[in-house]
């Protein structure tokens, strides 16, 4: 009998903020007064996500380090990373996920992308636009046990609905896990399912 993967569990948090301030043992970080942030012109960063569907319908996740001075320390997210000045999405995907797990994958297929703001350099009170790669790479349920994982703290074979119900998520996998999912229950679209009108000009006076 195949010997069962250990169950995982978030350590303990508990929420200061909403805790009397005669029990807690020190000021709470989540009250204290936190610098503005301010808005840089710079153009979007960009990044590559892997979207990894097993044959079970679940999706293999990265546990991130819970460390500080990265983004989602200890959270669940999305294997990937920065793609390189010069580099295409796909490039930079196929890379990342060669220096992550270990994977070199076959076919993979553009999903969609993603923008969303990011406080960059973390903890620097700039915030950047943020533009993802979301690709689509499936992966078999054997070659998981056998990755070599080499960022993070682990990795994990997750539900949507059970990863949307976790405490700890990063806010793009929440997102890229949440619209795949999503599509997968819609289906494939019909070919003929949307009209565009563009809109008219208007000149100036």
């Amino acid at each position: 009998m195949a010997a069962r993967a250990p169950r995982f569990r978030f350590p303990p948090r508990a929420d200061c903020a909403k805790m009397p301030a005669r029990r807690q043992a020190r000021p709470c970080p989540a009250l204290r007064k936190a610098p503005p942030l301010v808005t840089s012109p710079e153009p979007p960063l960009l990044f590559a996500g892997a979207i990894m569907p097993a044959e079970d319908g679940r999706y293999l996740m990265q546990l991130r380090d819970d460390k500080p001075g990265i983004h989602a320390p200890g959270a669940l997210g999305l294997f990937g990373g920065h793609v390189e000045p010069g580099e295409a999405e796909e490039e930079g995907l196929r890379r990342e996920i060669a220096e992550e797990i270990g994977y070199r994958p076959g076919a993979v297929s553009l999903f969609r992308h993603l923008y969303f703001p990011l406080e960059w350099p973390a903890g620097s009170g700039l915030v950047r636009t943020g533009r993802v790669a979301l690709y689509e790479l499936p992966i078999p349920l054997a070659a998981i046990g056998a990755l070599r994982q080499t960022e993070g703290k682990g990795r994990m074979l997750i539900s949507a609905h059970r990863l949307l119900l976790e405490p700890r998520v990063s806010r793009v996998a929440v997102m890229a896990i949440g619209q795949h999912a999503q599509a997968r229950l819609a289906g494939p679209a019909p070919s003929e399912d949307r009209s565009f009108w563009p809109a008219e000009a208007v000149g100036e006076d």
